[in-house]
């Protein structure tokens, strides 16, 4: 999806004027980048290792695995989320602190 477009869909969102689109656009990408960063890292040390310990040593099957690696990503995810917010806010801060200078 082209920013263009979503830049266009938030004007179609009552209520959104144009610094709340601003914002929301400035608080997006960061924010994404943390969920995903820190999901990643929570279930690598967190699951994935014990994963491939049992997949090895005791023969968990790969699909039964898997399974358990998308049953605790919400675990994760819940605990991400917070970081991530406050990593995109400071993000963002750093940004409109580097234009106003």
């Amino acid at each position: 999806m082209k920013i263009g477009r979503f830049y266009s869909f938030l004007r179609t969102i009552p209520g959104f004027s144009l610094l709340d689109r601003y914002i929301f656009l400035e608080l997006l990408l960061p924010l994404l980048f943390g969920m995903g960063l820190f999901t990643s890292l929570g279930i690598a040390i967190g699951t994935l290792f014990d994963l491939v310990r049992r997949i090895t040593e005791m023969g968990l099957p790969i699909t039964i695995a898997l399974q358990i690696l998308f049953l605790r990503m919400p675990e994760f995810i819940v605990l991400a989320f917070p970081m991530s917010m406050l990593l995109s806010t400071l993000m963002a801060l750093v940004v409109y602190r580097v234009i106003v200078n």
